[in-house]
């Protein structure tokens, strides 16, 4: 089969499911990748909108929006976003916020937020009519075509040490194999292909990082067997 016949132009959104230190979905499809580690739904949303309003978002084929966890906190602040740290009740960077606003914080208008930024991007790509996709990394099974990547695609590197840990630790997002099994999921649904030297290239590299590896050795080879990736964010 001429993969490249069948190959569509796609964008990919997301947090560290999408953008990570090895090889994600958003590469195996060859997506211009937008994704950013530890950023909320707001963020994602935000985005979109910056894709959609500079008239980026029809360039593309089609979207796979990966969203996550909604309780993480995302803000524009004047002099730029508020770190992207993860669940804001367990940031360490955003303590200071969590402290100003836990005594009011409203889990359930969070997750209604979210959905609301799922209901609303359906209806921007379905206006342009581009293809798109949608995962999340926990819940909103109602809401996206593959939920709960967390739970579905557990990560199972053994990594030696990083900079934040001396220790060896397993690393729960997903593996090479489990964003290859995401990535067969999405081009199905979405009618493109993948070109079987990229997933060789995964192949590989997943071997060499199950020996077992330093963390930020294992970035030095993603960007040796990747040095052409397209990462951009907003």
């Amino acid at each position: 089969m001429d993969y490249l016949a069948q190959r569509l132009k796609l964008a990919a959104i997301g947090c560290s499911f999408t953008n990570y230190a090895w090889p994600t979905y958003a590469d195996i499809l060859q997506a211009d990748r937008f994704g950013i580690a530890g950023i909320g739904n707001e963020r994602i949303f935000y985005i979109l909108l910056h894709l959609y309003k500079t008239q980026q978002l029809h360039c593309y084929d089609g979207i796979i929006i990966q969203w996550t966890s909604p309780f993480r906190f995302d803000y524009l602040k004047k002099d730029g976003w508020t770190y992207n740290d993860g669940n804001i009740a367990h940031s360490d960077e955003n303590k200071y916020i969590w402290r100003k606003i836990k005594d009011w914080y409203n889990e359930d208008f969070e997750t209604e937020k979210s959905e609301n930024y799922i209901l609303a991007t359906k209806a921007i790509c379905d206006k342009i009519g581009i293809k798109q996709y949608h995962m999340s990394m926990t819940d909103f099974v109602d809401y996206v075509d593959l939920p709960e990547l967390s739970d579905n695609f557990k990560g199972r590197y053994r990594i030696q040490s990083a900079k934040w840990s001396k220790k060896p630790f397993e690393d729960g997002h997903p593996d090479i194999v489990s964003h290859i099994s995401i990535a067969e999921k999405a081009a199905e649904y979405l009618g493109t292909s993948i070109n079987p030297v990229i997933i060789k290239k995964c192949n590989n590299l997943h071997k060499l990082i199950s020996k077992g590896m330093v963390f930020e050795d294992i970035e030095k080879s993603y960007n040796l067997y990747f040095p052409n990736r397209n990462i951009t964010a907003c």
